[in-house]
């Protein structure tokens, strides 16, 4: 039987291939080609720009060839040189003292710690007896209690009563077309509080606000960060109310890392009444590992900018073999102010203060005089009660 000689391959349709890119764009797939027919007087374009395509190509298909003939080689010396940056990162130092932490780089040689730590106010909680550890939910309890008595205080100067929420810095909000959104962050905005207590439930306690927002359309009446689950609150806002870009409402949340709040964070006190059902130890009572909490550090309300390094938080820090917190001689909360500076300019022009020839100097002088009072009653308090 005659065997059939194999067919022959059919041509490519001339249509197919004028529609590849040598022939639509010949200066891109390549330059030479096109130069020579440019040479040739078959087509028309930019001379030089094609002469300096030319030269990429060719400079490119020269290094590929050495690339693909000494493959080995290249990675082997492109991994030593990772290799010895990455020796740069055994001389890393993370810094988690104050006069470093908040200060700018292009400004820490210019800065004194005395300046720095003016714009901080810091509360440190040690045991009566030095050593004793206070990572048990009693120990963390009685510091809220003295965080919550010294941030309550308030001054009265140039017929003015100044508060915390007068001096702290606080995140700002983006402008929204709605007065009532605007109204609700503003009011819900609380400060910024480094502290040991934002890895509990417990650390809402410490944002309030002083009286309960109201919220519209039925959802709340008695909204406080205690019982505030912010992507909770904006989807029954959404809800009720279409009408409203929530979309970038959405945005400014996630990229803030503003999800549930405080409310999925376990209690130190799970009998309390106001500890969430959602709390991993809602009504629970099996002892809470204090010290698992901490370790890594915690994190605010807005966990993407409000990371608090443990050694900011606890000192005196005992560790296991597996680097968790086993014991810690102290608590450390630490409550970010204006600087002088900034608070006159913050309530500049405000009509709180239109009255009183509002300068720098009243500025500072009103900051430092709450800061005073702060300390002292936090030193009442610690010995009084502690």
């Amino acid at each position: 039987m005659a065997s059939m000689a194999p067919e022959a391959p059919s041509p490519e349709p001339t249509e197919d291939r004028h529609q590849t890119d040598l022939y639509t764009r010949p200066g891109w797939v390549d330059a030479d080609v096109a130069l020579s027919q440019l040479d040739r007087g078959l087509a028309h374009g930019d001379r030089g720009i094609l002469w300096l395509r030319s030269r990429i190509h060719r400079q490119l298909r020269w290094l590929g060839r050495i690339l693909d003939t000494h493959a080995g080689k290249f990675i082997f010396v492109s991994m030593l040189a990772i290799a010895t940056f990455s020796v740069g990162l055994k001389s890393m130092t993370f810094h988690s003292d104050l006069e470093y932490l908040w200060t700018e780089p292009s400004g820490m040689q210019d800065t004194t710690p005395s300046e720095i730590l003016s714009t901080h106010q810091m509360i440190v909680q040690t045991g009566v007896d030095p050593e004793v550890d206070l990572l048990h939910p009693h120990g963390l309890l009685e510091h809220l209690v003295l965080v919550q008595k010294a941030s309550q205080v308030t001054v009265t100067m140039f017929d003015i009563t100044w508060r915390l929420k007068d001096f702290c810095l606080s995140p700002t909000i983006p402008n929204f077309d709605a007065h009532y959104i605007e109204q609700i962050f503003e009011n819900m905005m609380p400060c910024s509080i480094v502290t040991p207590l934002d890895c509990f439930w417990e650390g809402s306690k410490l944002l309030g606000p002083d009286y309960p927002v109201p919220i519209p359309y039925g959802i709340g009446t008695h909204i406080k960060w205690t019982n505030l689950n912010p992507s909770d609150l904006v989807a029954q806002m959404e809800q009720k109310e279409n009408q409203f870009d929530y979309h970038t409402l959405r945005d400014y949340l996630k990229r803030a890392g503003i999800t549930t709040g405080y409310q999925e964070k376990p209690c130190l006190n799970p009998r309390d009444p106001e500890c969430p059902t959602s709390a991993p130890n809602f009504n629970s009572t099996m002892t809470l590992d204090i010290g698992a909490e901490l370790t890594s550090g915690c994190y605010g309300f807005a966990a993407k900018y409000m990371h608090w390094p443990e050694e900011l938080i606890v000192g005196g820090v005992l560790k296991n073999k597996s680097g968790h917190i086993k014991e810690a001689k102290a608590l450390q909360t630490v409550v970010q102010l204006m600087s002088g500076h900034e608070l006159y300019e913050y309530w500049s022009g405000h009509y709180k203060v239109h009255h009183i020839g509002w300068t720098k100097d009243k500025a500072t002088l009103v900051l430092n005089t709450w800061q005073k009072k702060f300390s002292e009653v936090s030193h009442f308090f610690l010995i009084q009660y502690f």
